[in-house]
This record gives C-alpha cells, structure tokens and sequence, in this order.
C-alpha cells in the first residue's frame, strides 16, 4: 500500500510494529485501507476503528475473522476497483 499511496508504514517499519506491538497493527492497517479509499474519492469500508473488532479480545475467533473479512474485502475491492 505505501509503494501505491508512498503514505503509511513500509514494510520493514511495519514488520517492527507488529513485532513489538501487534494489536497497533489492528488498527493501522484498516486506517491505511480507509485513507486509500478517501484519496480516491470513495467512502471508505473500513477506519481504524474497525480495530476494535480484535481489540482487546484477539484470541476471540470469529470477531478476528470479522475483522480479517472486513479488512480483506475492503482492500479488494479498492484493488479490484
């Protein structure tokens, strides 16, 4: 996303976070989609609040896989356009 938008967190600044503090990565990565979708004139799916689905309760299963639906279809969707 940043080598498309050259905003956000790379890849090794990325990897770091989610290393050092993975439930920011929650809540960054669907802030990231959101903004992508704004810059292109489109209503974004998803914020950072969509972090909270896996927040604080990340062992739960099915908010995880709510969260990972949502974030998933929302950047393919931007992709596929």
């Amino acid at each position: 996303m940043k080598q498309h938008t050259g905003d956000g967190l790379g890849g090794v600044l990325g990897l770091v976070i989610w290393i050092l503090i993975s439930p920011v990565s929650a809540f960054v990565i669907p802030s990231e989609i959101g903004k992508m979708y704004k810059r292109a004139g489109q209503s974004p799916p998803v914020t950072g609040w969509t972090g909270l689905w896996v927040f604080p309760f990340g062992i739960l299963v099915i908010p995880s896989i709510v969260w990972f639906v949502k974030v998933q279809g929302s950047l393919n969707g931007y992709w596929n356009g």
